[in-house]
């Protein structure tokens, strides 16, 4: 139910802006502007209400109370109309303060029991405003009860003289003032594990879009070192421990996609990423699990992975470029060819990263050279 009721603020904020993704900020600001309003609104409600039917007839609260409802409701609706939420919030809160001061005035002074009603109200704000309606709603209350007690020292407000509560409105408003500080801590906490939540949310999008290209789907350079690092690492440690003069089974092959200059400038751009795309899920497919695949350069994707030999090596390099070789490419009704070129290196003792990858480049500017669409195995006589 307290969720439904928040939810209507929803609807006064401008939809135009509540629908842009570019104004997502600004959108929050209105949520919590007429989330707040709102919440003030019912609470004044149930307070005019309970009082009415328990509180004593020619009783001056409910008149004041419904008087701040009225304003409250109107700022809301201003916002809205407005399309603003500046003005209305100041007239809300200024509104609410000087008709509670009023209030206490004429009902005991800073001893009135509207008093507790009025630090109800940084609860509220500070649950769905930000700092700076906090803040500015605080120093408001505080000079409004200072110049309270200075009016009442110097006997402006005479408390003897004042209308004070009955027994059964005293109850009534201090049981009220401490359910409204109860509901703001809910509030609070609720909108607190949303933020949270959120924050996390948007923690686990900039990690991925860190590690992810978002055009093909497989991880980025910066994933691809992490993960080859790691990969290297263990095969340093299994090769120590079983015998560390036989090479390592580990392989790394650089593939580029051969003359994707003249696919961008034959057919567009955007035929180039439909290029990029296809020939990504290809080279997805043919890998294993535990292989590494990634994207690390415009047209230039990297894999690394395990072997028993060479032989085994170079079989797999093939089915990464016959994978993309049988595309049937179709964009915009014209059909596109593509191939790959593919270099590959094997991991020798001592071998880091850059090693492999300046290995590989070697490899592939070979395979560039014999006519491309060739998979070629390094060899130390490469110059």
């Amino acid at each position: 139910m307290l969720h439904k009721i928040i939810g209507l603020a929803d609807y006064f904020i401008p939809r135009d802006i509540a629908l842009n993704p570019e104004k997502r900020a600004l959108a929050r600001r209105y949520q919590g502007v007429s989330r707040m309003l709102l919440i003030t609104i019912v609470n004044m409600i149930f307070f005019s209400v309970i009082l009415g039917i328990f509180g004593e007839s020619d009783s001056k609260f409910v008149p004041i109370v419904v008087a701040i409802t009225l304003i409250v409701t109107a700022s809301l609706i201003g916002m809205y109309i407005l399309r603003s939420f500046l003005l209305p919030l100041l007239v809300a809160n200024i509104g609410s303060v000087i008709l509670m001061v009023y209030g206490m005035a004429i009902t005991g002074g800073i001893s009135s029991p509207f008093l507790f009603l009025l630090l109800t109200l940084p609860v509220i704000t500070i649950t769905f405003g930000d700092a700076v309606i906090f803040v500015s709603l605080c120093l408001a209350i505080s000079l409004s009860i200072l110049g309270m007690f200075i009016a009442q020292s110097l006997g402006y407000i005479a408390v003897t003289k004042s209308i004070h509560f009955t027994s059964n409105e005293q109850f009534i408003i201090l049981l009220g003032a401490f359910c409204l500080i109860a509901l703001g801590g809910i509030l609070a906490k609720k909108e607190i594990r949303r933020g949270r939540k959120a924050l996390q949310m948007a923690k686990d999008v900039a990690e991925t879009e860190a590690r992810i290209d978002m055009l093909t789907g497989l991880i980025n350079r910066r994933a691809f070192v992490s993960a080859s690092d790691r990969m290297i690492g263990r095969v340093k440690r299994r090769t120590f421990k079983t015998d560390a003069t036989k090479p390592g089974n580990l392989f790394l092959a650089m593939l580029d996609i051969d003359l994707f200059k003249g696919v961008n400038d034959n057919y567009g751009h955007a035929a180039g990423d439909a290029v990029l795309i296809q020939a990504g899920n290809a080279l997805r497919s043919v890998g294993r699990d535990f292989d590494i695949m990634a994207r690390v350069g415009g047209e230039e994707f990297a894999a690394i992975f395990e072997c028993e030999n060479t032989e085994g090596a170079h079989i797999l390099g093939e089915r990464f470029r016959r994978s993309v070789e049988d595309l049937d490419i179709v964009f915009d009704g014209k059909k596109i060819q593509v191939t790959i070129s593919v270099g590959l290196c094997r991991w020798e003792e001592n071998d880091n990263l850059d090693d492999l990858l300046r290995k590989a480049d070697k490899a592939l500017y070979r395979a560039k050279d014999n006519g491309r669409n060739c998979v070629v195995l390094f060899k130390k006589d490469f110059i």
